[in-house]
């Protein structure tokens, strides 16, 4: 089997790891500290896949300062507790390791922060099937974009965007993938919606599992 595309980014929460209960579960705990109502399920399922402080300050409307409080709460909480509620999809493994035996170079592009990323990646043993995480950095939090992220892992191979597919869930994956000039494969098993996704990215194709999907990046 030969690799469509030489270079296959994923996304992590929503897309390799079924992040949400514990996102959640961290997100409400946060609130509750905070004295904030929480947010109705339809806005709290919107915290995956973003920027946190993006998620509390435009979508909850939170003052900045108030947000920042929320993050680094969050933040605690999620590290002692909501991460181990993370599992991967099924045929995840199968699909990494398929995709490597091809010699395709495979990289996590995620919006956690590149410490937490990492730690995921170890955990539930995925780190030692990809070749690149990359994530932002504590201080760059705010300020990150997905299409920066994508860009620097087809950078670190010093290959040209056309020859990269973004594999996400969301519309911002969709919406990084058309701006840094990669292809984009929506996974339908995460948090977004097809709808969204294909607004953002009108070529997108889309996978309902990773079966489905190793038929779209691998041929004979």
């Amino acid at each position: 089997m030969k690799p469509v595309y030489p270079i296959v980014l994923f996304d992590l929460d929503g897309t390799l790891t079924e992040s949400g209960p514990g996102i959640l579960s961290c997100v409400k705990e946060t609130m509750q500290r905070l004295g904030v109502p929480e947010p109705p399920p339809e806005i709290l399922r919107t915290f995956i896949g973003p920027p946190l402080f993006q998620s509390f300050s435009q979508t909850c409307g939170l003052p900045d300062d108030v947000s920042d409080r929320a993050v680094k709460l969050y933040r605690s909480l999620y590290e002692t507790d909501g991460l181990y509620k993370n599992s991967v999809y099924p045929h995840t493994f199968e699909l990494l390791s398929a995709l490597r035996g091809a010699g395709a170079k495979l990289c996590i592009a995620t919006s956690k922060p590149l410490p937490q990323a990492n730690r995921v990646a170890e955990i539930f043993k995925l780190a030692p099937l990809v070749d690149f995480v990359a994530g932002p950095a504590g201080s760059e939090e705010r300020a990150s974009s997905k299409a920066e992220l994508i860009t620097s892992c087809v950078e670190r191979f010093s290959a040209k965007p056309k020859n990269a597919v973004m594999i996400g869930d969301t519309k911002f994956d969709a919406e990084g993938a058309r701006l840094a000039g990669t292809d984009f494969i929506g996974m339908l098993h995460g948090y977004g919606t097809r709808e969204e996704m294909q607004e953002q990215f009108s070529g997108a194709r889309f996978a309902a599992d990773f079966i489905e999907l190793e038929r779209l990046l691998l041929t004979n």
